[in-house]
């Protein structure tokens, strides 16, 4: 089983923000060792490559199905408080520097 070294257990504690007992720590480390060896069974699967061509296209195929499904399209555009042409203008998000 692969062993988790105490130096990466309190790094991770100390990035997750936990002060860990010494009890937590061992059932912590048990529990990460478990995941650990798992992943190692995992590694010793060859990779297979999936049928592509049966799988289901599930990106949009134009923008006109988008404005399709948005009834209220018109409304939220004219109630709008800011628009230049055909866009919509937002206030800056980030400070230009």
């Amino acid at each position: 089983m692969a062993e988790i070294k105490r130096e990466d257990l309190d790094r991770l504690a100390h990035l997750s923000r936990l002060n860990l007992t010494e009890e937590e720590e061992a059932g912590f480390s048990n529990d990460f060792s478990k995941i650990l060896a798992h992943f190692e069974e995992l590694s010793e699967l060859k990779p297979r490559l999936a049928d592509t061509k049966a799988e289901k296209q599930v990106l949009r195929s134009d923008k006109d199905d988008m404005s399709r499904n948005f009834k209220h399209q018109d409304e939220l555009r004219n109630d709008f408080p800011s628009r230049k042409e055909d866009y919509l203008v937002v206030p800056p998000v980030f400070d230009k520097e």
